[in-house]
Parts: structure tokens; C-alpha cells; sequence
């Protein structure tokens, strides 16, 4: 499985989590998930992979590769990882058929942060339900939420663990801790944590990625 995610989607995130500094910013996510939507080899030019299973983003180096997180997962937390040897320009390596469907985020609502914290967030009750509103109006489903990191690593906290109570849900983490930040995204099942490939659309920038598939509703 992977989070697939438009280019304009990605910057609106990384602007929501600038603008919400010192504190964490939050949203919501809403799309749909989609039996092999896109093979990997779709994806070119500004999405680069850093070796930590993650897609960093249109800042990242063009040509460099998408690569396969592998089955092994950490006997920690089970958070997957391709490695320390990630280089640009590599080939892009197919991960094969999907196991399970992929997760293409269409629209992303960023909300205010009642907490007004660095380090955790919650979400206003009022301001949810009116994306969730909007979602039905839109044919979408609630896919999950996305929270930035100020100033520590894109993994989740034991608190983003302990609050994780939908083995479903998608959580995206932006930190801003790196250059270019760092945007990840995981399922949390019983306190166990996998990580989920990120894919950001290029193919505006390249000019010849195939298109993000098209929304029916």
C-alpha cells in the first residue's frame, strides 16, 4: 500500500505547518483507496526518495528513485524502513502488485490547533464536522489526519501512538526538522506501527509521469 498525494495537496500541508510555527499544525485528509492506481514508474522528476521511506517532495533531487520499503519492519515499533543506501538517480524499482489498495489523498483540509502546542495537537469539534460535510458533498472519505513536527524527526510520538485508535486511518507527519522537510505516513494497529510509502504526484513538473487516476464519484 501507498499514500498517493498531488503536488499542490503536499505544498498546501508544508504551508499550513510554516504558517502554524512555533506550534504543531493539524488537518484532516479525505480521498479514496484504489486497487493499483499507478505504478510507481509513473512518478519522476521532482519526487525523490531519501532513504527513509518516504517521499520528500518537490524540492527534493530530480531523478532520484522510488524505492521498495521491503517486508522487514523493526521489532520496536514496526516501523519499515529501505535503508541508509538510497541514491539519486538510481533506477525506480517497482514494489509489484499491490497487497493492498493504495491510498489517494484528494483533498486536504488543514484546521487550527486548539492546543496551541509544540508538542501535540487536537482538532476543533466544529471545524471537523464541517470537513467531514464537505467530504460527503464531494463524494470523499475520511482517510485520516496529518499533524506537523516542529522541530523532532517525522515518527510517531508514544502520544500520536496512544491517541492512533483507527487501525484504518492514514497519520501523516511533516517535519520541519530537515531540509527539505520530511513527510511520512503510518498505520497504528494495537499499538504497532507501519509505515506506508509516500508518493507525490510529479508529473506536472516532468512532463511525463502519467496522471494521479481520475475521481469518480
Amino acid at each position: 500500500m501507498r499514500v498517493l498525494l498531488t503536488t499542490s495537496d503536499y505544498e498546501k500541508i508544508l504551508r499550513h505547518a510554516q504558517e502554524g510555527l512555533p506550534y504543531e499544525a493539524c488537518g484532516l485528509l479525505a480521498g479514496e483507496k484504489v486497487e493499483s492506481a499507478i505504478s510507481p514508474a509513473a512518478f519522476s522528476g521532482t519526487a525523490a526518495d531519501t532513504g527513509t521511506g518516504h517521499v520528500a517532495g518537490p524540492a527534493a533531487t530530480p531523478g532520484a528513485s522510488i524505492r521498495d520499503v521491503g517486508p522487514a519492519a523493526t521489532p520496536d515499533i514496526s516501523i519499515r524502513d529501505v535503508g541508509p543506501d538510497a541514491t539519486p538517480g538510481a533506477s525506480i524499482r517497482d514494489v509489484g502488485p499491490a497487497a493492498t489498495p493504495d491510498i489517494f489523498i484528494r483533498k486536504v483540509y488543514p484546521l487550527s490547533n486548539p492546543d496551541q502546542s509544540a508538542e501535540h495537537f487536537s482538532i476543533d469539534p466544529r471545524e471537523q464536522l464541517a470537513a467531514i460535510k464537505d467530504m460527503r458533498a464531494n463524494g470523499l472519505s475520511p482517510l485520516g489526519n496529518f499533524h506537523s513536527h516542529p522541530s523532532t524527526p517525522a515518527r510517531p510520538s508514544q502520544e500520536d501512538i496512544r491517541l492512533a485508535r483507527d487501525p484504518a486511518a492514514i497519520y501523516m507527519i511533516l517535519s520541519l526538522a530537515t531540509a527539505p522537510p520530511t513527510l511520512r505516513a503510518f498505520q497504528v494497529t494495537g499499538g504497532r506501527v507501519q509505515e506506508a510509502p509516500v508518493v507525490i504526484d510529479s508529473g506536472r513538473q516532468s512532463g511525463t509521469a502519467e496522471s494521479l487516476p481520475s475521481h469518480h464519484t
